[in-house]
């Protein structure tokens, strides 16, 4: 049996069972078939195709022509044993005896078509039912079953269930004795031995019932059935099964173990242990209901929620032992699993579960079917037979009576997909968190689907080999393929659809088909349909404001199309126009036209009214649009009198009087009996009004009475219902009064086959369908139903009345039932389908009363109920809809707030309507009143007691209480109340301890002192405390323990009673909902703080999580210390591969500072749940906080000891300091993980939350609440909390969660008592500018950061800033645009911008902007500059999706030279722990939740990526040592930094400091790119190409003027500017000793050259001295010098020797020298010329011979070339 529990998971589910007709169900699959082909040697055939209601005739063909062909193991046939009459498919689970003659076909057909499955290679699953025959209902009497066996369902004989043993067959003797239906699942023994939907129910313990039923088992394997699946068997005790399939095996001599049994058993973990799946595997699989709602829940919201799955169902149900599946008959018709009508949807879910790697898959092959009639047999189908099918006839189209989902393309691919990939593991699993998600198996097999509604441009790494494969999930002939190249899968994946691959079927080797694809698959035209509302109609209510208009109409659009027939409307009793409207869906504007005159009515101010789609109801009256129905619909009082006469022709009726709450009497009248119930007659009767009771008289007409005066008292549901057995004491007339019974006697016991319920729901808000929701499919209210019979499923309103919304469904096969006076059928009013997104008005089960129920005497019932919204009552009869008084409260001292069900019309609230009391009763007096659409303003006279509690009563609209509300909001109640001493929360001393509670609106608050921290320890004392000034409360308690756990229950004026844990706790229990307090030494010590830090510009901080850090089991941390904050400070770890990592790894970074993400308790981790790697749930971010003041428990070693958590996070802490690293503490102040359970709101109701005006939570965090940070005490709290921790725990800064929602003025005096404790502490958050409700000038924004900047003597505060976080990658909010390293053109400008520390230009163009304005900044102090963080993608994940074409070397250098733009700009860098390794996520953005695996730091990436670690580590040195690079303010900034070029893919820039002058170059191009600006000189060469150079491999080049510096592609380049003492000019072409011949012509200069290697040509710059005659024989002695630009000369002293004739000596050493070069000293000696002449080429003192061997060593090393203007110009 199905019990669909289709709700969010965890939820314990209201009751179990199914419907009787339903009791066939899926279930799980055979461990092993045989292979396929030769081909495929090692594929498995183990699909299970269920060919539901199919005849063997039709199955046999199909075996032949499509199940083995393509691959299917198994067919799963109807129950093939003879069953009752009926053409409804449920009738063959009512077995009347074990003939193998049935609907489906006759036992040798069955035995024919084993025979012709086998020979396909197919096997054949029989559905057994052995729990139980036919129900004593549907099946009551002697009758025939379809074979002609003879039984009876009214006595339980049943004799075709005969064999030889037993000739008798079955008798009532074999069934179990309890007759009544299950409706209890947490009775192991009622659901075993009682009657599931009045079916009898086998005796399995019984030794006769055994031998009869395994003896028809074994008639199945002698025929060839090979496999079993046994329904309903948690209905069969696991032991009796146990020896059913004993006895079974015996007597085929088979081992049990060895036969395939699948067992359907749904687990509940609400239900018995007894009957959970669990129990059930050692006799076989199991089926496993879970994952078809897994499929239904994330293919209707995000398929990325899908990742884990296998290790999510795997606790429960181990994958061998699972069957899995998407649908089944019996979940298909419950609505709680997809189906064929989800189109895509469903296609797409059957092709993950061929696909994944979990449990034995099982596919549906069933017919169409609608929601009325869901319970029809199959197509033409009688009583007693079905037809045949020609599937080759019904499946040539896909618009037949039949699905033909085995016959579909994307079946048969994925079909033959799952047999070749086998047992091969899901690897490489990626998603975008959404619509989109892919794997492998392993090298055999990949999948990509995409569930949304648009084509899906993607990059998937993949495990396949490289080559063209075959699409087997779009066609069947390959012709569409898909290839992959490099690991990597580059295609497009078309809207809800997918691509499947595998290594059997490649273009080359697939092989040939006839088709591309099957003509059965199903339509996806259909697949971008917008989800609309379930009822598309409108009711305008309209008043025209011009009275004298009478024939009114509608004129609209819909949509954007005003091309509608106006609509006419009709007046109504209350005065309104009214008409509904078909909207098909869509929005709908419209104004008023009148017929008669031709005007036209517009809104007030013009335009259009206007409804968005979905909404039902709208009001207008004097040009104002309203939502809902503006009229009064009047509350109706109902009674229900059952009367038993003792005669037939009995002709009395119901003599009725009363008078209503508003004084109206009742026309007492005499009302005839109308029905008729298994008990008696009936009357049902509605009277206008309120009613408290009823006064009534059984008589007839002429006063024949039964009995005298009787009263009926109205119930909470409006409804008064009564019996009076007139069998009793008749004729005594009013002698003897029988009593009036206001509850069903015990032999009521009525039944109906079905229940038909009508359910109207008001809401107040009108908004039934939300079109502004996105963030769900489906933003609509619906019903969940249920009843213990039946297993349920949700109702849809698809109309509406004037009261409201109507939904109408029925429940099968009911027995009356009332317990507290309630039915057993159940309802849940949820949001969002099957989403699951809300509920109202809270998660319990609500069930319709017991007096709506009416039965008739033809074994129907009806029920109809009214729901209204926000209020938990089931109504059986209408209530009110007037204007009604809804809520009241304390605005202000001086004034009280009603809100009304709906807007009143004008003047309709005066003064003397309006009345106020209090407490006691007297009278408050009312000033003045004043009305605001549905808000009621009271003034009073007299200030108002915020303890007090006032009655406001509005004539004609009820009353209501009101205690403190809107008042705890104001400005007056924060000057009363506000308290400014220190000793809030528990102060421990051995002596005593003393509490102190704000709570200024509590009328009464007592301590409470628990046994043990266990959470769940009763109480062991209350203690009263007592109220102080200013709202506290105090107590003192001598001697109290260490560690005893405490919480405060406070009392409020209405009478509501909280219990709260203490908003200043420090130590809590598990899981936090009560405080404990610690001694000083149990709180243990974080040692001494650190020395001052310095300015926030010298930090370097990395962000880092403390579950994350250590998590993973390849970490080398201790195992009991991963995922703790003990791991965070364990040295000496290495990985199985030998990578350095935790704290040993953060030392060797050299970052300053690490910021950790929430470490304070938060609520949405299970402290005391399954912890360990990748358990579910055991993950999560924590930015929903819980106990602001305590540390998280999950990370401790033992969340149970409230010690362990402070403790051990202070060794954390001191840990990090004892290694030179400070901390950064993450807080939350700006929102709480549940506004309504935290102790914030425990305490003081109202206060600590910010409200709209209406009343509701503002939730512009997006988390549900924000804080209201510009209250006193909320302000308090945060300046109280941060310094708790900065003084108990010596953090070193904070990094504040959207700071954007909190006031400059809290952010003030949070770095003003900071600073009291070290100046130096850092704060730093996020400015985003989302607040909506509060003065944008006095948030804590970007534009708003000079008001929180240094005063000089502190840090101010610091802004994370996005500006430069976009402009590096390209907008988070985009997977695919791309920033300054990603190639994006013009980003330089803000690039520079940002270097320089997002300096405030009122006039710039390019600047630092926050969406709405520009960012304004004091200082760089105040800028922290980053590119990656927790949020949004890993900036590896971000280029691997932004530029995908990129191969990994590429994506690396990008991510450094990110990298190296956060560390070398002005203001703080910020990295993500892991950025430098190249973290990924496997494109998760927003993992706050996706468990350890996408989490958790893989620290084996530290090796594979040892360059870039390398390189992050060498800029955080550069950093350090470059004091240019950290200054704070803008003015130093502008004097030493110069912006050199922004422009071309290229920022570069100069900096000048005491340490020396830098140029900085970033060039994005994917080529080198020359760089104009840098200065002539010598440069250290500190980094390039992606290489942070160490001191001892510092390389140097020289820039030669005129020429420009080449800067290597996609990296960063830092120069240092050199000293240039070594560089001289080279004087050439010269030598020491010249002869010429007398008369000869001697030029000095001629051959003479000059250069440097910075200043270049110095030609012209040469000096000679002396002179030399040649006409005249003698030695002359010439000097030449030259000078370069910065003072260095080289001189060279030449003797020219004039001859009378040329001469040459035979040992010149000086000859051939013509080409020497000479620099050096200005006095060269002889002795020093012949030592150059001897070198080759002289250069004077070596210096060129030097020169040139370094110049050959330098172009050796790579070092880079100094290129001419020309040669460089225009690249």
């Amino acid at each position: 049996m199905v019990v669909q529990t289709n709700r969010p998971f965890g939820r314990v589910v209201a009751i179990g069972a199914t419907a009787a007709m339903a009791c066939a169900s899926l279930v799980a699959a055979p461990i092993m078939a045989q292979a396929q082909s030769n081909a495929q040697v090692s594929a498995k055939k183990d699909v299970q195709v269920i060919a539901f209601q199919q005849t063997w005739n039709t199955i046999a063909k199909e075996c032949a022509e499509t199940y083995g062909p393509e691959g299917v193991g198994y067919v799963e046939v109807s129950p093939p044993q003879e069953s009752i009459q009926g053409t409804q498919w449920w009738t063959s689970y009512q077995p009347v005896s074990y003939k193998l003659d049935s609907k489906l076909g006759t036992e040798a057909e069955f035995a024919n078509m084993i025979k012709q499955c086998s020979a396909a290679g197919v096997n054949v699953i029989a559905d057994v039912v052995l729990n139980q025959t036919t129900g004593s209902d549907v099946a009551k009497g002697e009758q025939s079953g379809v074979a002609g066996s003879k039984y009876n369902g009214s006595t339980g004989d049943y004799p075709g269930f005969a064999t030889k043993q037993y000739p008798d067959g079955i008798t009532a003797a074999d069934f179990h004795s309890c007759d009544k239906n299950i409706s209890n699942y947490t009775n192991q023994q009622e659901v075993q031995e009682c009657r599931l939907s009045s079916m009898w129910d086998f005796n399995s313990e019984n030794e006769k019932v055994q031998d009869i039923q395994s003896d028809y088992l074994v008639k199945l394997w002698n025929l060839g059935v090979r496999g079993f699946r046994m329904d309903a068997v948690k209905h069969i005790h696991t032991d009796s099964m146990k020896a059913i399939k004993e006895k079974f095996a015996k007597k085929i001599d088979q081992n049990a173990n060895d036969i395939y049994w699948i067992q359907e058993v749904i687990g509940n973990s609400s239900e018995a242990a007894g009957i959970q799946p669990g129990n059930y595997v050692q006799n076989g699989t199991v089926t496993e209901f879970g994952f078809k709602s897994e499929m239904n829940q994330y293919f209707k919201d995000k398929v990325a929620k899908l990742k884990g799955l296998n290790e999510r169902l795997s606790k429960d149900l181990a994958s061998k032992d699972a069957n899995v599946f998407v649908t089944n008959w019996d979940t298909a018709r419950n609505q709680g699993a997809l189906t064929y009508k989800d189109g895509t949807k469903y296609q797409l879910a059957n092709a993950f579960m061929l696909a994944y790697d979990y449990g034995t898959p099982r596919l549906l092959s069933d017919y169409k079917w609608d929601d009325v009639h869901n319970d029809d047999g199959a197509p033409g189908a009688t009583v007693a037979s079905v037809p045949d099918v020609d599937m080759n006839k019904e499946c040539s189209t896909n618009n037949s009576a039949w699905n033909c989902e085995q016959r579909w393309t994307s079946t048969r691919g994925m079909i033959a997909f799952h047999n070749y990939v086998g047992d091969a593991e899901v690897t490489d699993w990626q998603d975008d968190g959404g619509d989109n998600i892919a794997f492998s198996r392993d090298d055999r097999g990949f999948i990509a689907i995409n569930n949304g509604k648009k084509e899906k441009d993607v990059t998937y790494t993949t495990s396949l080999a490289d080559g063209e494969y075959c699409d087997v999930y779009a066609t069947m002939d390959c012709s569409k393929t898909v290839t992959v190249k490099g690991g990597k899968v580059e295609t497009k994946v078309p809207a809800r659809s997918a691509i499947a691959l595998y290594a059997g079927a490649t273009k080359a080797s697939h092989p040939a088909a006839s088709t591309a694809t099957d003509p059965s698959d199903p339509d996806v035209s259909k697949i971008d349909d917008e989800v609309t509302a379930t009822d598309k109609t409108i009711t305008i209510y309209y008043k025209p404001a011009d009275s004298t208009w009478k024939t009114p109409k509608v004129h609209y659009g819909l949509g954007d199309d005003w091309n509608q027939p106006e609509a006419d409307m009709t007046l109504d009793e209350q005065g309104y126009y009214r008409a509904t409207i078909d909207t098909k869906g869509k929005k709908i504007d419209f104004v008023f036209h009148d017929a008669d005159t031709d005007q036209w009515e517009n809104p007030d101010g013009g335009g259009n009214y206007h409804a968005n789609a979905g909404i039902i109801q709208v009001g207008v009256a004097g040009q104002e649009l309203s939502i809902g129905n503006p009229e009064s619909v009047g509350q109706k009082t109902r009674l229900v009198v059952h009367y038993k006469p003792a005669k037939a022709d009995d002709q009395r009726g119901v003599y009725v009087w009363g008078t209503s709450t508003d004084g109206t009497d009742i026309t007492a009248t005499n009302h005839p009996f109308t029905g008729t119930d298994c008990w008696g007659k009936v009357a049902t009767l509605d009277f206008d009004g309120e009613f408290t009771d009823f006064g009534f008289i059984i008589t007839t007409e002429d006063w024949n009475k039964y009995g005298g005066d009787r009263k009926a008292t109205v119930n909470k549901t409006g409804t008064a219902e009564v019996w009076i057995d007139g069998t009793k004491n008749e004729g005594k007339g009013e002698s003897t009064t029988v009593e009036t019974l206001d509850s069903a006697p015990a032999d009521y016991n009525c039944k109906a086959d079905t229940v038909n319920v009508t359910v109207h729901y008001y809401r107040d808000d009108g908004l039934y369908y939300n079109a502004k929701d996105t963030k769900v499919t489906v933003p609509q209210w619906d019903i969940w139903t249920w009843s213990s019979n039946w297993n349920g499923g949700n109702a849809t309103f698809d109309s509406h009345d004037d009261w409201g919304e109507v939904a109408k469904y029925s429940v099968p096969n009911y027995t009356y039932s009332n317990a507290d006076g309630n039915s057993d059928i159940g309802m849940l009013r949820r949001y969002g389908s099957d989403a699951w997104a809300s509920k109202d008005p809270d998660d319990a089960n609500h069930m319709i009363p017991s007096d709506a129920l009416v039965f008739d005497a033809d074994g129907n019932a009806s029920a109809e109920v009214w729901l209204v919204g926000g209020e938990p009552t089931v109504y059986s009869s209408r209530p009110s809809l007037k204007i009604a008084l809804k809520s009241a409260e304390i605005s202000d001292f001086k004034e009280l707030t009603a809100r009304l069900s709906k807007k009143p019309a004008d003047g309709a609230i005066t003064k003397a309507m309006v009345a106020v009391k209090d407490a006691d009763g007297n009278k408050v007096d009312v000033e003045d009143v004043t009305v605001n659409k549905s808000t009621v303003k009271i003034k009073t006279a007299k200030k108002l007691a915020v303890t007090g509690k006032y009655t406001i009563e509005i004539e004609g609209m009820g009353s209501q209480t009101a205690i403190a509300g809107a008042l705890v909001r104001t400005d007056a109640f924060d000057k009363a109340y506000a308290y400014d001493g220190d000793d809030l929360g528990a102060t421990f001393k051995e002596a005593w301890t003393g509490f102190k509670v704000w709570a200024p609106t509590a009328t009464k608050v007592e301590l409470v002192i628990y046994k043990s921290t266990d959470p769940n320890a009763e109480v062991d004392k209350t203690i009263d405390m007592t109220g102080e000034d200013k709202g506290v409360w105090s107590a003192t308690v001598k001697k109290l323990a260490s560690g005893t756990a405490y919480s405060y229950k406070l009392t409020f004026a209405d009478g509501t009673v909280n219990t709260s844990s203490d908003p200043y706790a420090t130590a809590a229990v598990a899981n936090g909902e009560r405080s404990v307090v610690l001694s000083k030494e149990d709180m243990g010590s974080a040692g001494k703080r650190m020395p001052a830090f310095g300015k926030t510009t010298d930090a370097t901080i990395a962000e880092m999580n403390i579950r994350d850090f250590s998590i993973n089991p390849n970490s080398g941390i201790s195992a009991d210390k991963q995922g703790k904050y003990l791991g965070v400070v364990e040295s000496g770890t290495k990985t199985k591969e030998g990578a350095t990592s935790g704290l040993d790894y953060l030392k060797q970074l050299g970052i300053s500072h690490v910021q950790i993400m929430p470490m304070y308790d938060y609520g949405s981790v299970d402290e005391t749940g399954d912890l360990s790697y990748n358990a579910n749930g055991a993950q999560n971010w924590g930015y929903d906080p819980e106990n602001y003041n305590v540390p998280e428990g999950s990370y401790s070693s033992d969340p149970s000891n409230p010690s362990s958590r402070v403790t051990e996070m202070k060794q954390m802490v001191k840990g990090l300091h004892k290694n030179n690293i400070r901390v950064i503490m993450d807080v939350v102040y700006n929102h709480v993980y549940n506004a309504a359970n935290h102790s914030f709101n425990k305490t003081v109701p109202g206060y600590y939350f910010r409200y709209d005006d209406n009343g509701s939570l503002v939730n512009d965090s997006g988390c549900g609440n924000d804080t209201a940070s510009e209250r006193a005490m909320m302000r308090k709290y945060i300046v109280d909390s941060v310094t708790y921790w900065a003084k108990n725990y010596n953090i070193d800064g904070f990094r504040f969660d959207l700071m954007g929602l909190i006031d400059t003025k809290t952010m003030q005096e949070v770095r003003a008592a900071l600073d009291k404790i070290d100046p130096s502490i850092i704060v730093l958050g996020e400015g985003w500018d989302m607040n909506s409700t509060m003065d944008k000038s006095e948030m804590t924004i970007q534009p708003n950061a000079y008001q929180v900047a240094s005063d000089g003597t502190n840090n101010g505060i610091a802004f994370f800033n996005d500006s430069i976080r976009d402009g590096l990658k390209g907008s988070v909010f985009s997977d695919t645009d791309t920033g300054f390293v990603s190639g994006k053109a013009d980003q330089e400008s803000l690039i520079a911008h940002n270097v320089l520390g997002c300096q405030y230009d009122a006039d710039a163009i390019t600047t630092c902007w926050n969406g709405n304005a520009q960012d304004h900044y004091a200082d760089a102090g105040q800028v922290v500059n980053y590119a990656e963080i927790h949020d949004n993608m890993t900036l590896y994940d971000k280029l691997r999706k932004s530029v995908p074409t990129d191969d990994e070397a590429t994506t690396e250098a990008r991510a450094k030279l990110a990298d190296s733009v956060v560390y070398l700009s002005e203001g703080i860098p910020a990295i993500q722990l892991g950025q430098e390794f190249l973290r990924t996520k496997g494109g998760n953005g927003d993992s706050y939740n996706a468990g350890d695996e996408v989490n958790a730091i893989d620290w084996d990436r530290t090796t594979q990526y040892a360059g870039s670690v390398d390189y992050v580590r060498g800029l955080i040195k550069l950093r350090n040592r470059i004091a240019a690079l950290r200054q704070t303010s803008y003015n130093d900034i502008n004097a030493s930094v110069t912006m050199l070029k922004s422009a071309n893919g290229v920022v570069a820039y100069q900096a000048k400091d005491s340490s020396g002058t830098y140029v900085v170059i970033f060039n994005a191009n994917n080529d080198a790119a020359a760089i104009d600006g840098v200065e002539a000189g010598k440069y250290e060469v500190l980094a390039a190409n992606g290489t942070v150079y160490g001191d001892d491999d510092v390389k140097s080049v020289t820039v030669r003027k005129g020429s420009a510096y080449t800067a290597g592609a996609l990296s960063a380049t830092v120069l240092k500017v050199a000293s240039a003492d070594d560089v001289v000019p080279v004087i050439s072409g010269v030598n020491e000793s010249t002869t010429i011949t007398v008369g000869s012509k001697f030029d000095p200069m001629a051959g003479v050259s000059a250069t440097d290697d910075i200043d270049g040509d110095l030609t012209d710059k040469i000096k000679v001295e002396g002179t030399v005659d040649a006409n005249k024989v003698g030695d002359y002695k010439l000097v030449y010098s030259v000078t370069n630009s910065r003072g260095k000369t080289t001189t060279f002293t030449r003797t020219v020797h004039v001859q009378k004739q040329a001469v040459t000596p035979a040992a010149d050493k000086n000859n051939g020298n013509a080409n020497g070069k000479i620099n050096g000293k200005a006095d060269n000696t002889k002795e020093d010329a012949e030592k150059s002449a001897a070198q080759s080429p002289a250069t004077g003192s070596n210096v060129a011979g030097i020169a040139l061997a370094v110049m050959v060593l330098a172009v050796a090393a790579g070092v880079l070339i100094v290129l001419r203007r020309k040669e460089a110009g225009d690249r």
